[in-house]
């Protein structure tokens, strides 16, 4: 009996390219999949055929309320006959403690998404979470059975930071929050590393109170960067962790009497909907939602099917959508 063993001797390639292929994996070059697909044709390869799914229950755990995310991945679970429902931990009073009494109460649970799960897993909490396949997005806790996805955060910040340099910035500030938070519970500080080493490949020294942390509210980043001027401190480019941080951040700059970009240039490394609607319009990277959805059910999927996860880390590419707030359109 030909196996999926089979195909992946005759193409020359590992298992986990075959099955992204036979499962229409978005993380394959076109070359691969052709490669792959010849191998199946020639090795006489029939892929298994899933029954249904039936009422198989996704857990998504998020820390950011993203809606237009949220849809899309709802979308692509249901495709392949998932149902999904989703804990905002952002929400909670005390998450670790609230989420851990929710899986605690929960039955019929076949997976879980962890989507920017970037506060720290307590012991208990790690270990019910551990009993579960997990498919992560931009964390990379070790569970004995899970696959990360995401961006390369740090070569986004450092390419964020770089355009600000090559735009003329010579004093640039990081707007987040939780940089001191360790690698493996997110991406904040692998963001801030990413902006360090493109301040110092320039020649310049990171200044430790440049790196500010703050709320994802707008509000709290106004009043953050309100203060920071009004303390005499300047500075000519800002990144900001997404969205919210840099349209807060502009408004408080504008009412500081700033002109972006003429005075201070703003970057975000997560797009919304709105960033090409404000005054004036924002950098940011194009997050890959529906194409990070898709690869998240494919992969939970996956791991569901029996495949281990083996703690893979999938990063796919990422690009800036250039506008008004660098001086760029």
């Amino acid at each position: 009996m030909v196996t999926i063993h089979d195909v992946a001797r005759e193409a020359g390639v590992s298992l986990a390219t075959v099955s992204r292929v036979v499962n229409h994996s978005l993380v394959v070059s076109q070359a691969t999949r052709e490669k792959v697909l010849e191998a199946i044709e020639k090795v006489g390869y029939q892929p298994p055929v899933r029954s249904g799914s039936g009422k198989k229950q996704i857990l998504v755990i998020t820390d950011v309320s993203d809606a237009d995310f949220s849809n899309s991945l709802y979308h692509s679970l249901a495709d392949l006959g998932y149902q999904m429902f989703v804990f905002y931990n952002c929400e909670q009073s005390d998450p670790q403690q609230d989420l851990l009494r929710f899986l605690q109460q929960q039955s019929g649970i076949s997976g879980i998404i962890l989507h920017n799960f970037v506060r720290p897993a307590g012991e208990e909490l790690f270990a019910v979470l551990n009993a579960y396949p997990v498919v992560q997005i931009d964390t990379w806790l070790p569970f004995d059975n899970t696959v990360t996805l995401g961006i390369n955060h740090f070569q986004a910040a450092y390419d964020a930071t770089e355009h600000l340099i090559s735009a003329g910035c010579r004093k640039i500030v990081l707007l987040g929050g939780l940089f001191d938070l360790p690698p493996e519970a997110g991406y904040p500080r692998i963001m801030k590393n990413g902006y360090r080493s493109a301040l110092m490949d320039a020649g310049q020294t990171p200044d430790p109170a440049l790196a500010i942390e703050c709320d994802f509210t707008i509000e709290g980043v106004y009043a953050g960067v309100r203060s920071f001027l009004a303390e005499g401190n300047s500075a000519d480019g800002f990144v900001c962790a997404m969205d919210t941080i840099a349209l807060g951040c502009m408004r408080a700059l504008q009412d500081s009497g700033l002109h972006v970009p003429e005075d201070a240039k703003v970057i975000s490394l997560m797009s919304t909907w709105c960033s090409a609607f404000t005054t004036p319009s924002l950098t940011a990277l194009d997050y890959p939602r529906e194409a990070l959805s898709q690869e998240l059910a494919q992969q939970m999927d996956l791991l569901l099917s029996g495949q281990p996860g083996g703690g893979r880390r999938i990063y796919l590419p990422h690009r800036f959508l250039y506008r008004e707030s660098t001086g760029s359109l």
